[in-house]
């Protein structure tokens, strides 16, 4: 019996599995202990040697006009993320370890040491020399092992002190696409956000869509309905809705990529994310300094969905990534962003209405700044009861853009309307189209399709206004 015991015991013992515990998860607590490792002026790194299963690069010191600076020499011609650089330069010359492992470690690769994920070669001034490697992420949440080359320590590091050392060239590129061009705008009068001009071009879109800005608000001494500093002016002219466009012209300032894909892509690259061939693209005209960006093609997230686009900004050789919500450009209509209100002029600004059709003929002459002297006269007759036009033209403000229609007809219209004043001159022409729906052509351009309701009770309402019975504004 005995004899059996010791050989089943000596069996179990020479088949026991290696010892593979992570000595974290069995050391106890005061075992454990932070340490300092070394901490040198950032300042004095002449070089910083990344590399990682991304690849390899180098941070380098220059001196440009006196002033010291930090980049990777062959991207100098790009805009970098200096905060990402300065971030890589702090953890470069400060090494604190979370915990000390072990001092006398008999297998490194238990740590992942001996094929480091990560090695950081820092050069600073005086011939000082620390080289970083860089293990397996530790069972202690956010800490990563690691130890210098050539000692025998191993640490475990945060994660966040070592996440920049893991990261591929690339995102030493900035990813912020747009930055205002200093000394572009030399008025002072002008915000540097002003949009002069904003052209949307698509593939999918027979049409371009453009933003202008609304010179209208210049003249402080009009009233302008416009809830916006922007009309819309092609395809068809509207203002814009305060809310529903406030993406379309502001999301340039805060433009930001997901990615940097490709630094000085080659013919096949350009080809391959789309820009042989691009969906479109968007022009900014700003105060402070142009953007022009182009859409390539479409990526996908895992589940196969569309999720976001590749672009490439003017003045930059560089594929970048960006979501679909960052880019409102690429999925917009025109109706999407503008007021549903054609025709939207102050009343006290109007000189003149006439309206126009195969049974009437109403010509309304306005004159006055205010209520208190603002006077109507309708087909030569004075206008006594002022509310009651005010009323009825309230009702023709409510032209509605329902539906965009573009195209061009040379039937007659059933009814015109025509809107005139100082620098004011809107016509609106009623064209019968099918389906119960009427074609409108808005300053001599067909623009859009509405319910003809709209059009019958607006003929209801000149009955009405004639007969001194109250408008009924609904249709």
């Amino acid at each position: 019996m005995l004899i059996v015991l010791g050989i089943a015991a000596a069996i179990l013992l020479i088949n026991k599995p290696p010892e593979t515990t992570d000595p974290l998860v069995t050391a106890a607590p005061e075992e454990v202990t932070s340490r300092l490792v070394y901490d040198i002026d950032p300042l004095k790194i002449i070089s910083i040697f990344i590399m990682n299963e991304k690849g390899s690069y180098e941070i380098g010191r220059f001196e440009i006009e006196g002033e010291q600076l930090w980049s990777v020499e062959e991207y100098a011609s790009l805009p970098l993320d200096t905060d990402f650089i300065l971030s890589v330069m702090s953890s470069a010359a400060k090494l604190t370890a979370a915990r000390v492992v072990t001092d006398t470690p008999s297998d490194l690769s238990v740590y992942g040491l001996t094929e480091p994920r990560a090695e950081i070669l820092t050069l600073f001034e005086g011939g000082v020399m620390k080289d970083l490697l860089i293990g397996n992420p530790s069972p202690m949440t956010g800490e990563t092992y690691a130890m210098l080359s050539g000692e025998n320590t191993v640490y475990t590091i945060a994660d966040t002190a070592i996440a920049g050392f893991l990261e591929g060239k690339n995102r030493v590129v900035s990813k912020t696409v747009y930055t205002p061009v200093a000394g572009t705008n030399t008025n002072p009068d002008i915000p540097d956000t002003r949009i002069n001009k904003l052209t949307i071009d698509r593939s999918d879109l027979t049409y371009e869509i453009v933003i202008e800005y609304d010179r209208r608000k210049d003249d402080p001494d009009r009233i302008v309905s416009n809830q916006t500093n922007y009309v819309m002016t092609s395809p068809v002219r509207l203002d814009l809705d305060p809310t529903r466009s406030a993406a379309t012209t502001d999301t340039v300032y805060n433009l930001t990529a997901a990615d940097v894909i490709e630094v000085f892509p080659d013919e096949a690259k350009l080809a391959e994310y789309g820009f042989e061939t691009p969906f479109g693209s968007v022009d900014y005209d700003i105060a402070a300094g142009p953007f022009h960006m182009t859409f390539g093609n479409e990526y996908a997230d895992e589940t196969g969905k569309n999720v976001g686009r590749y672009c490439m900004v003017e003045g930059r050789d560089v594929i970048y990534s960006f979501t679909t919500d960052q880019l409102p450009w690429t999925t917009i209509k025109p109706l999407d962003i503008t007021s549903m209100i054609i025709t939207a002029n102050y009343i006290f600004d109007l000189s003149g209405v006439t309206i126009t059709g195969s049974d009437f003929d109403e010509n309304f002459v306005l004159s006055g700044t205010s209520d208190e002297d603002f006077k109507v006269t309708h087909n030569g007759k004075a206008v006594t009861d002022n509310q009651a036009f005010k009323t009825f033209y309230q009702y023709l403000l409510r032209t509605p853009a329902e539906e965009l229609y573009l195209e061009p007809t040379d039937a007659e219209p059933v009814l015109t309307i025509h809107i005139v004043g100082e620098d004011i001159d809107d016509k609106l022409e009623f064209i019968t189209a099918e389906d119960r729906r009427t074609i409108v052509r808005f300053n001599g351009v067909v623009s859009f399709k509405i319910k003809t309701t709209f059009v019958d009770r607006l003929i209801d309402n000149i009955a009405l206004y004639n007969a001194g019975q109250p408008i009924i504004t609904s249709w």
